[in-house]
């Protein structure tokens, strides 16, 4: 622990001492790029192939799987649903009724990361600790209690979402502004009946969270039996497999482009449009080596020459849809450098 941090935990112990609040700031898990689902099999299973031609039975509305073994259509009661979701269970069985798709499927929202804003400073870097986090999870974005799929409530299940044994570097900030996170931990789901009975014995299953930059991974696939307020469900199967970008995080950018350090294929040259003609890794804002030498010469230099005044994009240094005068005098500043540096590939440098 550093003395800076040590001071802030201490001031922060002060004030709570005299009855004054430490200020707190919050990370929200949420985004709109989600993608996978959280499902239960084993919860519905049909003796005869459900009907897909009835909208609004909760056998058009969610996926289903032949059981050989049992001569059961087994339902997977999955939220929230997309035809571009992977169900675990076509590893082994082909699942049907997959067209389903929802408007706000990538959309996420899994509670709050919290800490007390005491820990960072408006200068220079500061980290949060995982021990110094307080998570207040919410399942209802996975949950199929009154979803969008299930207005009646056929499928009462709700989950409620913990965290245990949560490691690594924490919240990393510059400035004040959170730009990284590194937690690796256990994401713990509990299934309740009718969003408050709890099953019995308790069916909660334990899987792995990962964080690492803005990229937040929930992975878990367990199977156990499942006493229900409708009866025993043996070898019931839960899947957890939601993930997508955090968004409020402040990525760094150093040329202030648009595209973070970890994705920019000229990390130090600002190219918004990131165009890379001959797809090698470097963007044409830092690649003038027009042969793929590592070196920027007068060979070059002769194919921009000829290429002058064309429309061709492998000489378009500045993205703008012609090769000119302003393709000239940028080249003139990549002259005899190795082209990038880049966050794609390091062939050259």
């Amino acid at each position: 622990m550093t003395i800076n941090t040590f001071l802030k935990r201490l001031l922060s112990a002060a004030a709570l001492a005299l009855g004054l609040s430490a200020a707190a700031g919050d990370v929200a898990l949420s985004g709109t790029d989600g993608t996978g689902f959280i499902s239960l099999s084993e919860l519905n299973n049909e003796v005869v192939e459900p009907n897909t031609d009835q909208p609004g039975s909760k056998q058009f509305d969610y996926p289903y799987y032949f059981d050989a073994n049992s001569g059961l259509y087994v339902m997977l009661v999955a939220e929230p649903l997309s035809e571009a979701s992977v169900y675990a269970e076509e590893a082994i069985f082909t699942v049907e009724n997959k067209t389903i798709t929802d408007a706000d499927f990538g959309f996420f929202d899994f509670g709050l990361m919290s800490y007390d804003d005491a820990l960072v400073s408006a200068t220079g870097q500061s980290i949060v600790g995982p021990s110094d986090l307080t998570f207040e999870l919410d399942g209802t974005d996975v949950s199929p209690i009154f979803g969008p799929r299930n207005p009646n409530n056929e499928f009462g299940w709700s989950y409620r979402l913990s965290v245990a044994n949560v490691t690594g570097s924490g919240l990393t900030f510059e400035g004040g502004q959170l730009v990284s996170i590194d937690l690796l931990g256990d994401i713990v789901v509990s299934v309740f009946f009718a969003d408050q009975f709890e099953i019995t014995p308790p069916f909660t299953e334990s899987g792995s969270f990962r964080i690492a930059g803005n990229q937040l991974v929930f992975d878990l696939d367990q199977t156990q039996d499942l006493t229900t307020p409708l009866g025993l469900i043996s070898d019931s199967r839960m899947v957890f497999n939601r993930s997508g970008t955090i968004e409020g995080i402040a990525l760094p950018d150093s040329d202030g482009d648009g595209a973070d350090d970890g994705s920019d294929n000229c990390t130090l040259t600002a190219n918004a449009s990131q165009l890379d003609a001959d797809s090698d890794g470097y963007g044409n804002a830092c690649d003038a080596d027009f042969n793929n030498d590592c070196a920027t010469n007068f060979v070059d230099f002769a194919a921009l020459s000829n290429a002058f005044l064309s429309t061709n994009a492998l000489y378009d240094l500045n993205g703008d849809g012609s090769v000119n005068f302003l393709d000239i005098s940028f080249f003139s500043t990549l002259f005899l450098t190795e082209p990038g540096p880049s966050a794609l590939t390091a062939v050259c440098n």
